[in-house]
């Protein structure tokens, strides 16, 4: 269980940095927020990178969650 609390707040640090390039963007050009952000035409850009960082962490949680159970067997 260990691995997955691990997963959850990998995947947690996702937002935080999107947040984070969002407020320095309005900061530092306002005008050119979304250039600098590089949303090259998608709005969505951001909630996807968010999405796909969860999921890799929740794929890995798991493959070692597996991993530690079988080499736990074997002993």
């Amino acid at each position: 269980m260990g691995y997955l609390a691990f997963g959850g707040r990998a995947g947690g640090a996702e937002p935080f940095f999107e947040i984070i390039e969002a407020v320095v963007a309005r900061i530092v050009r306002p005008d050119l927020g979304a250039a600098y952000l590089g949303t090259q035409g998608d709005i969505w850009d951001a909630q996807k990178d968010m999405a796909a960082a969860f999921v890799g962490a929740m794929l890995t949680a798991i493959v070692l969650i597996f991993a530690s159970k079988r080499s736990t067997s074997r002993a």
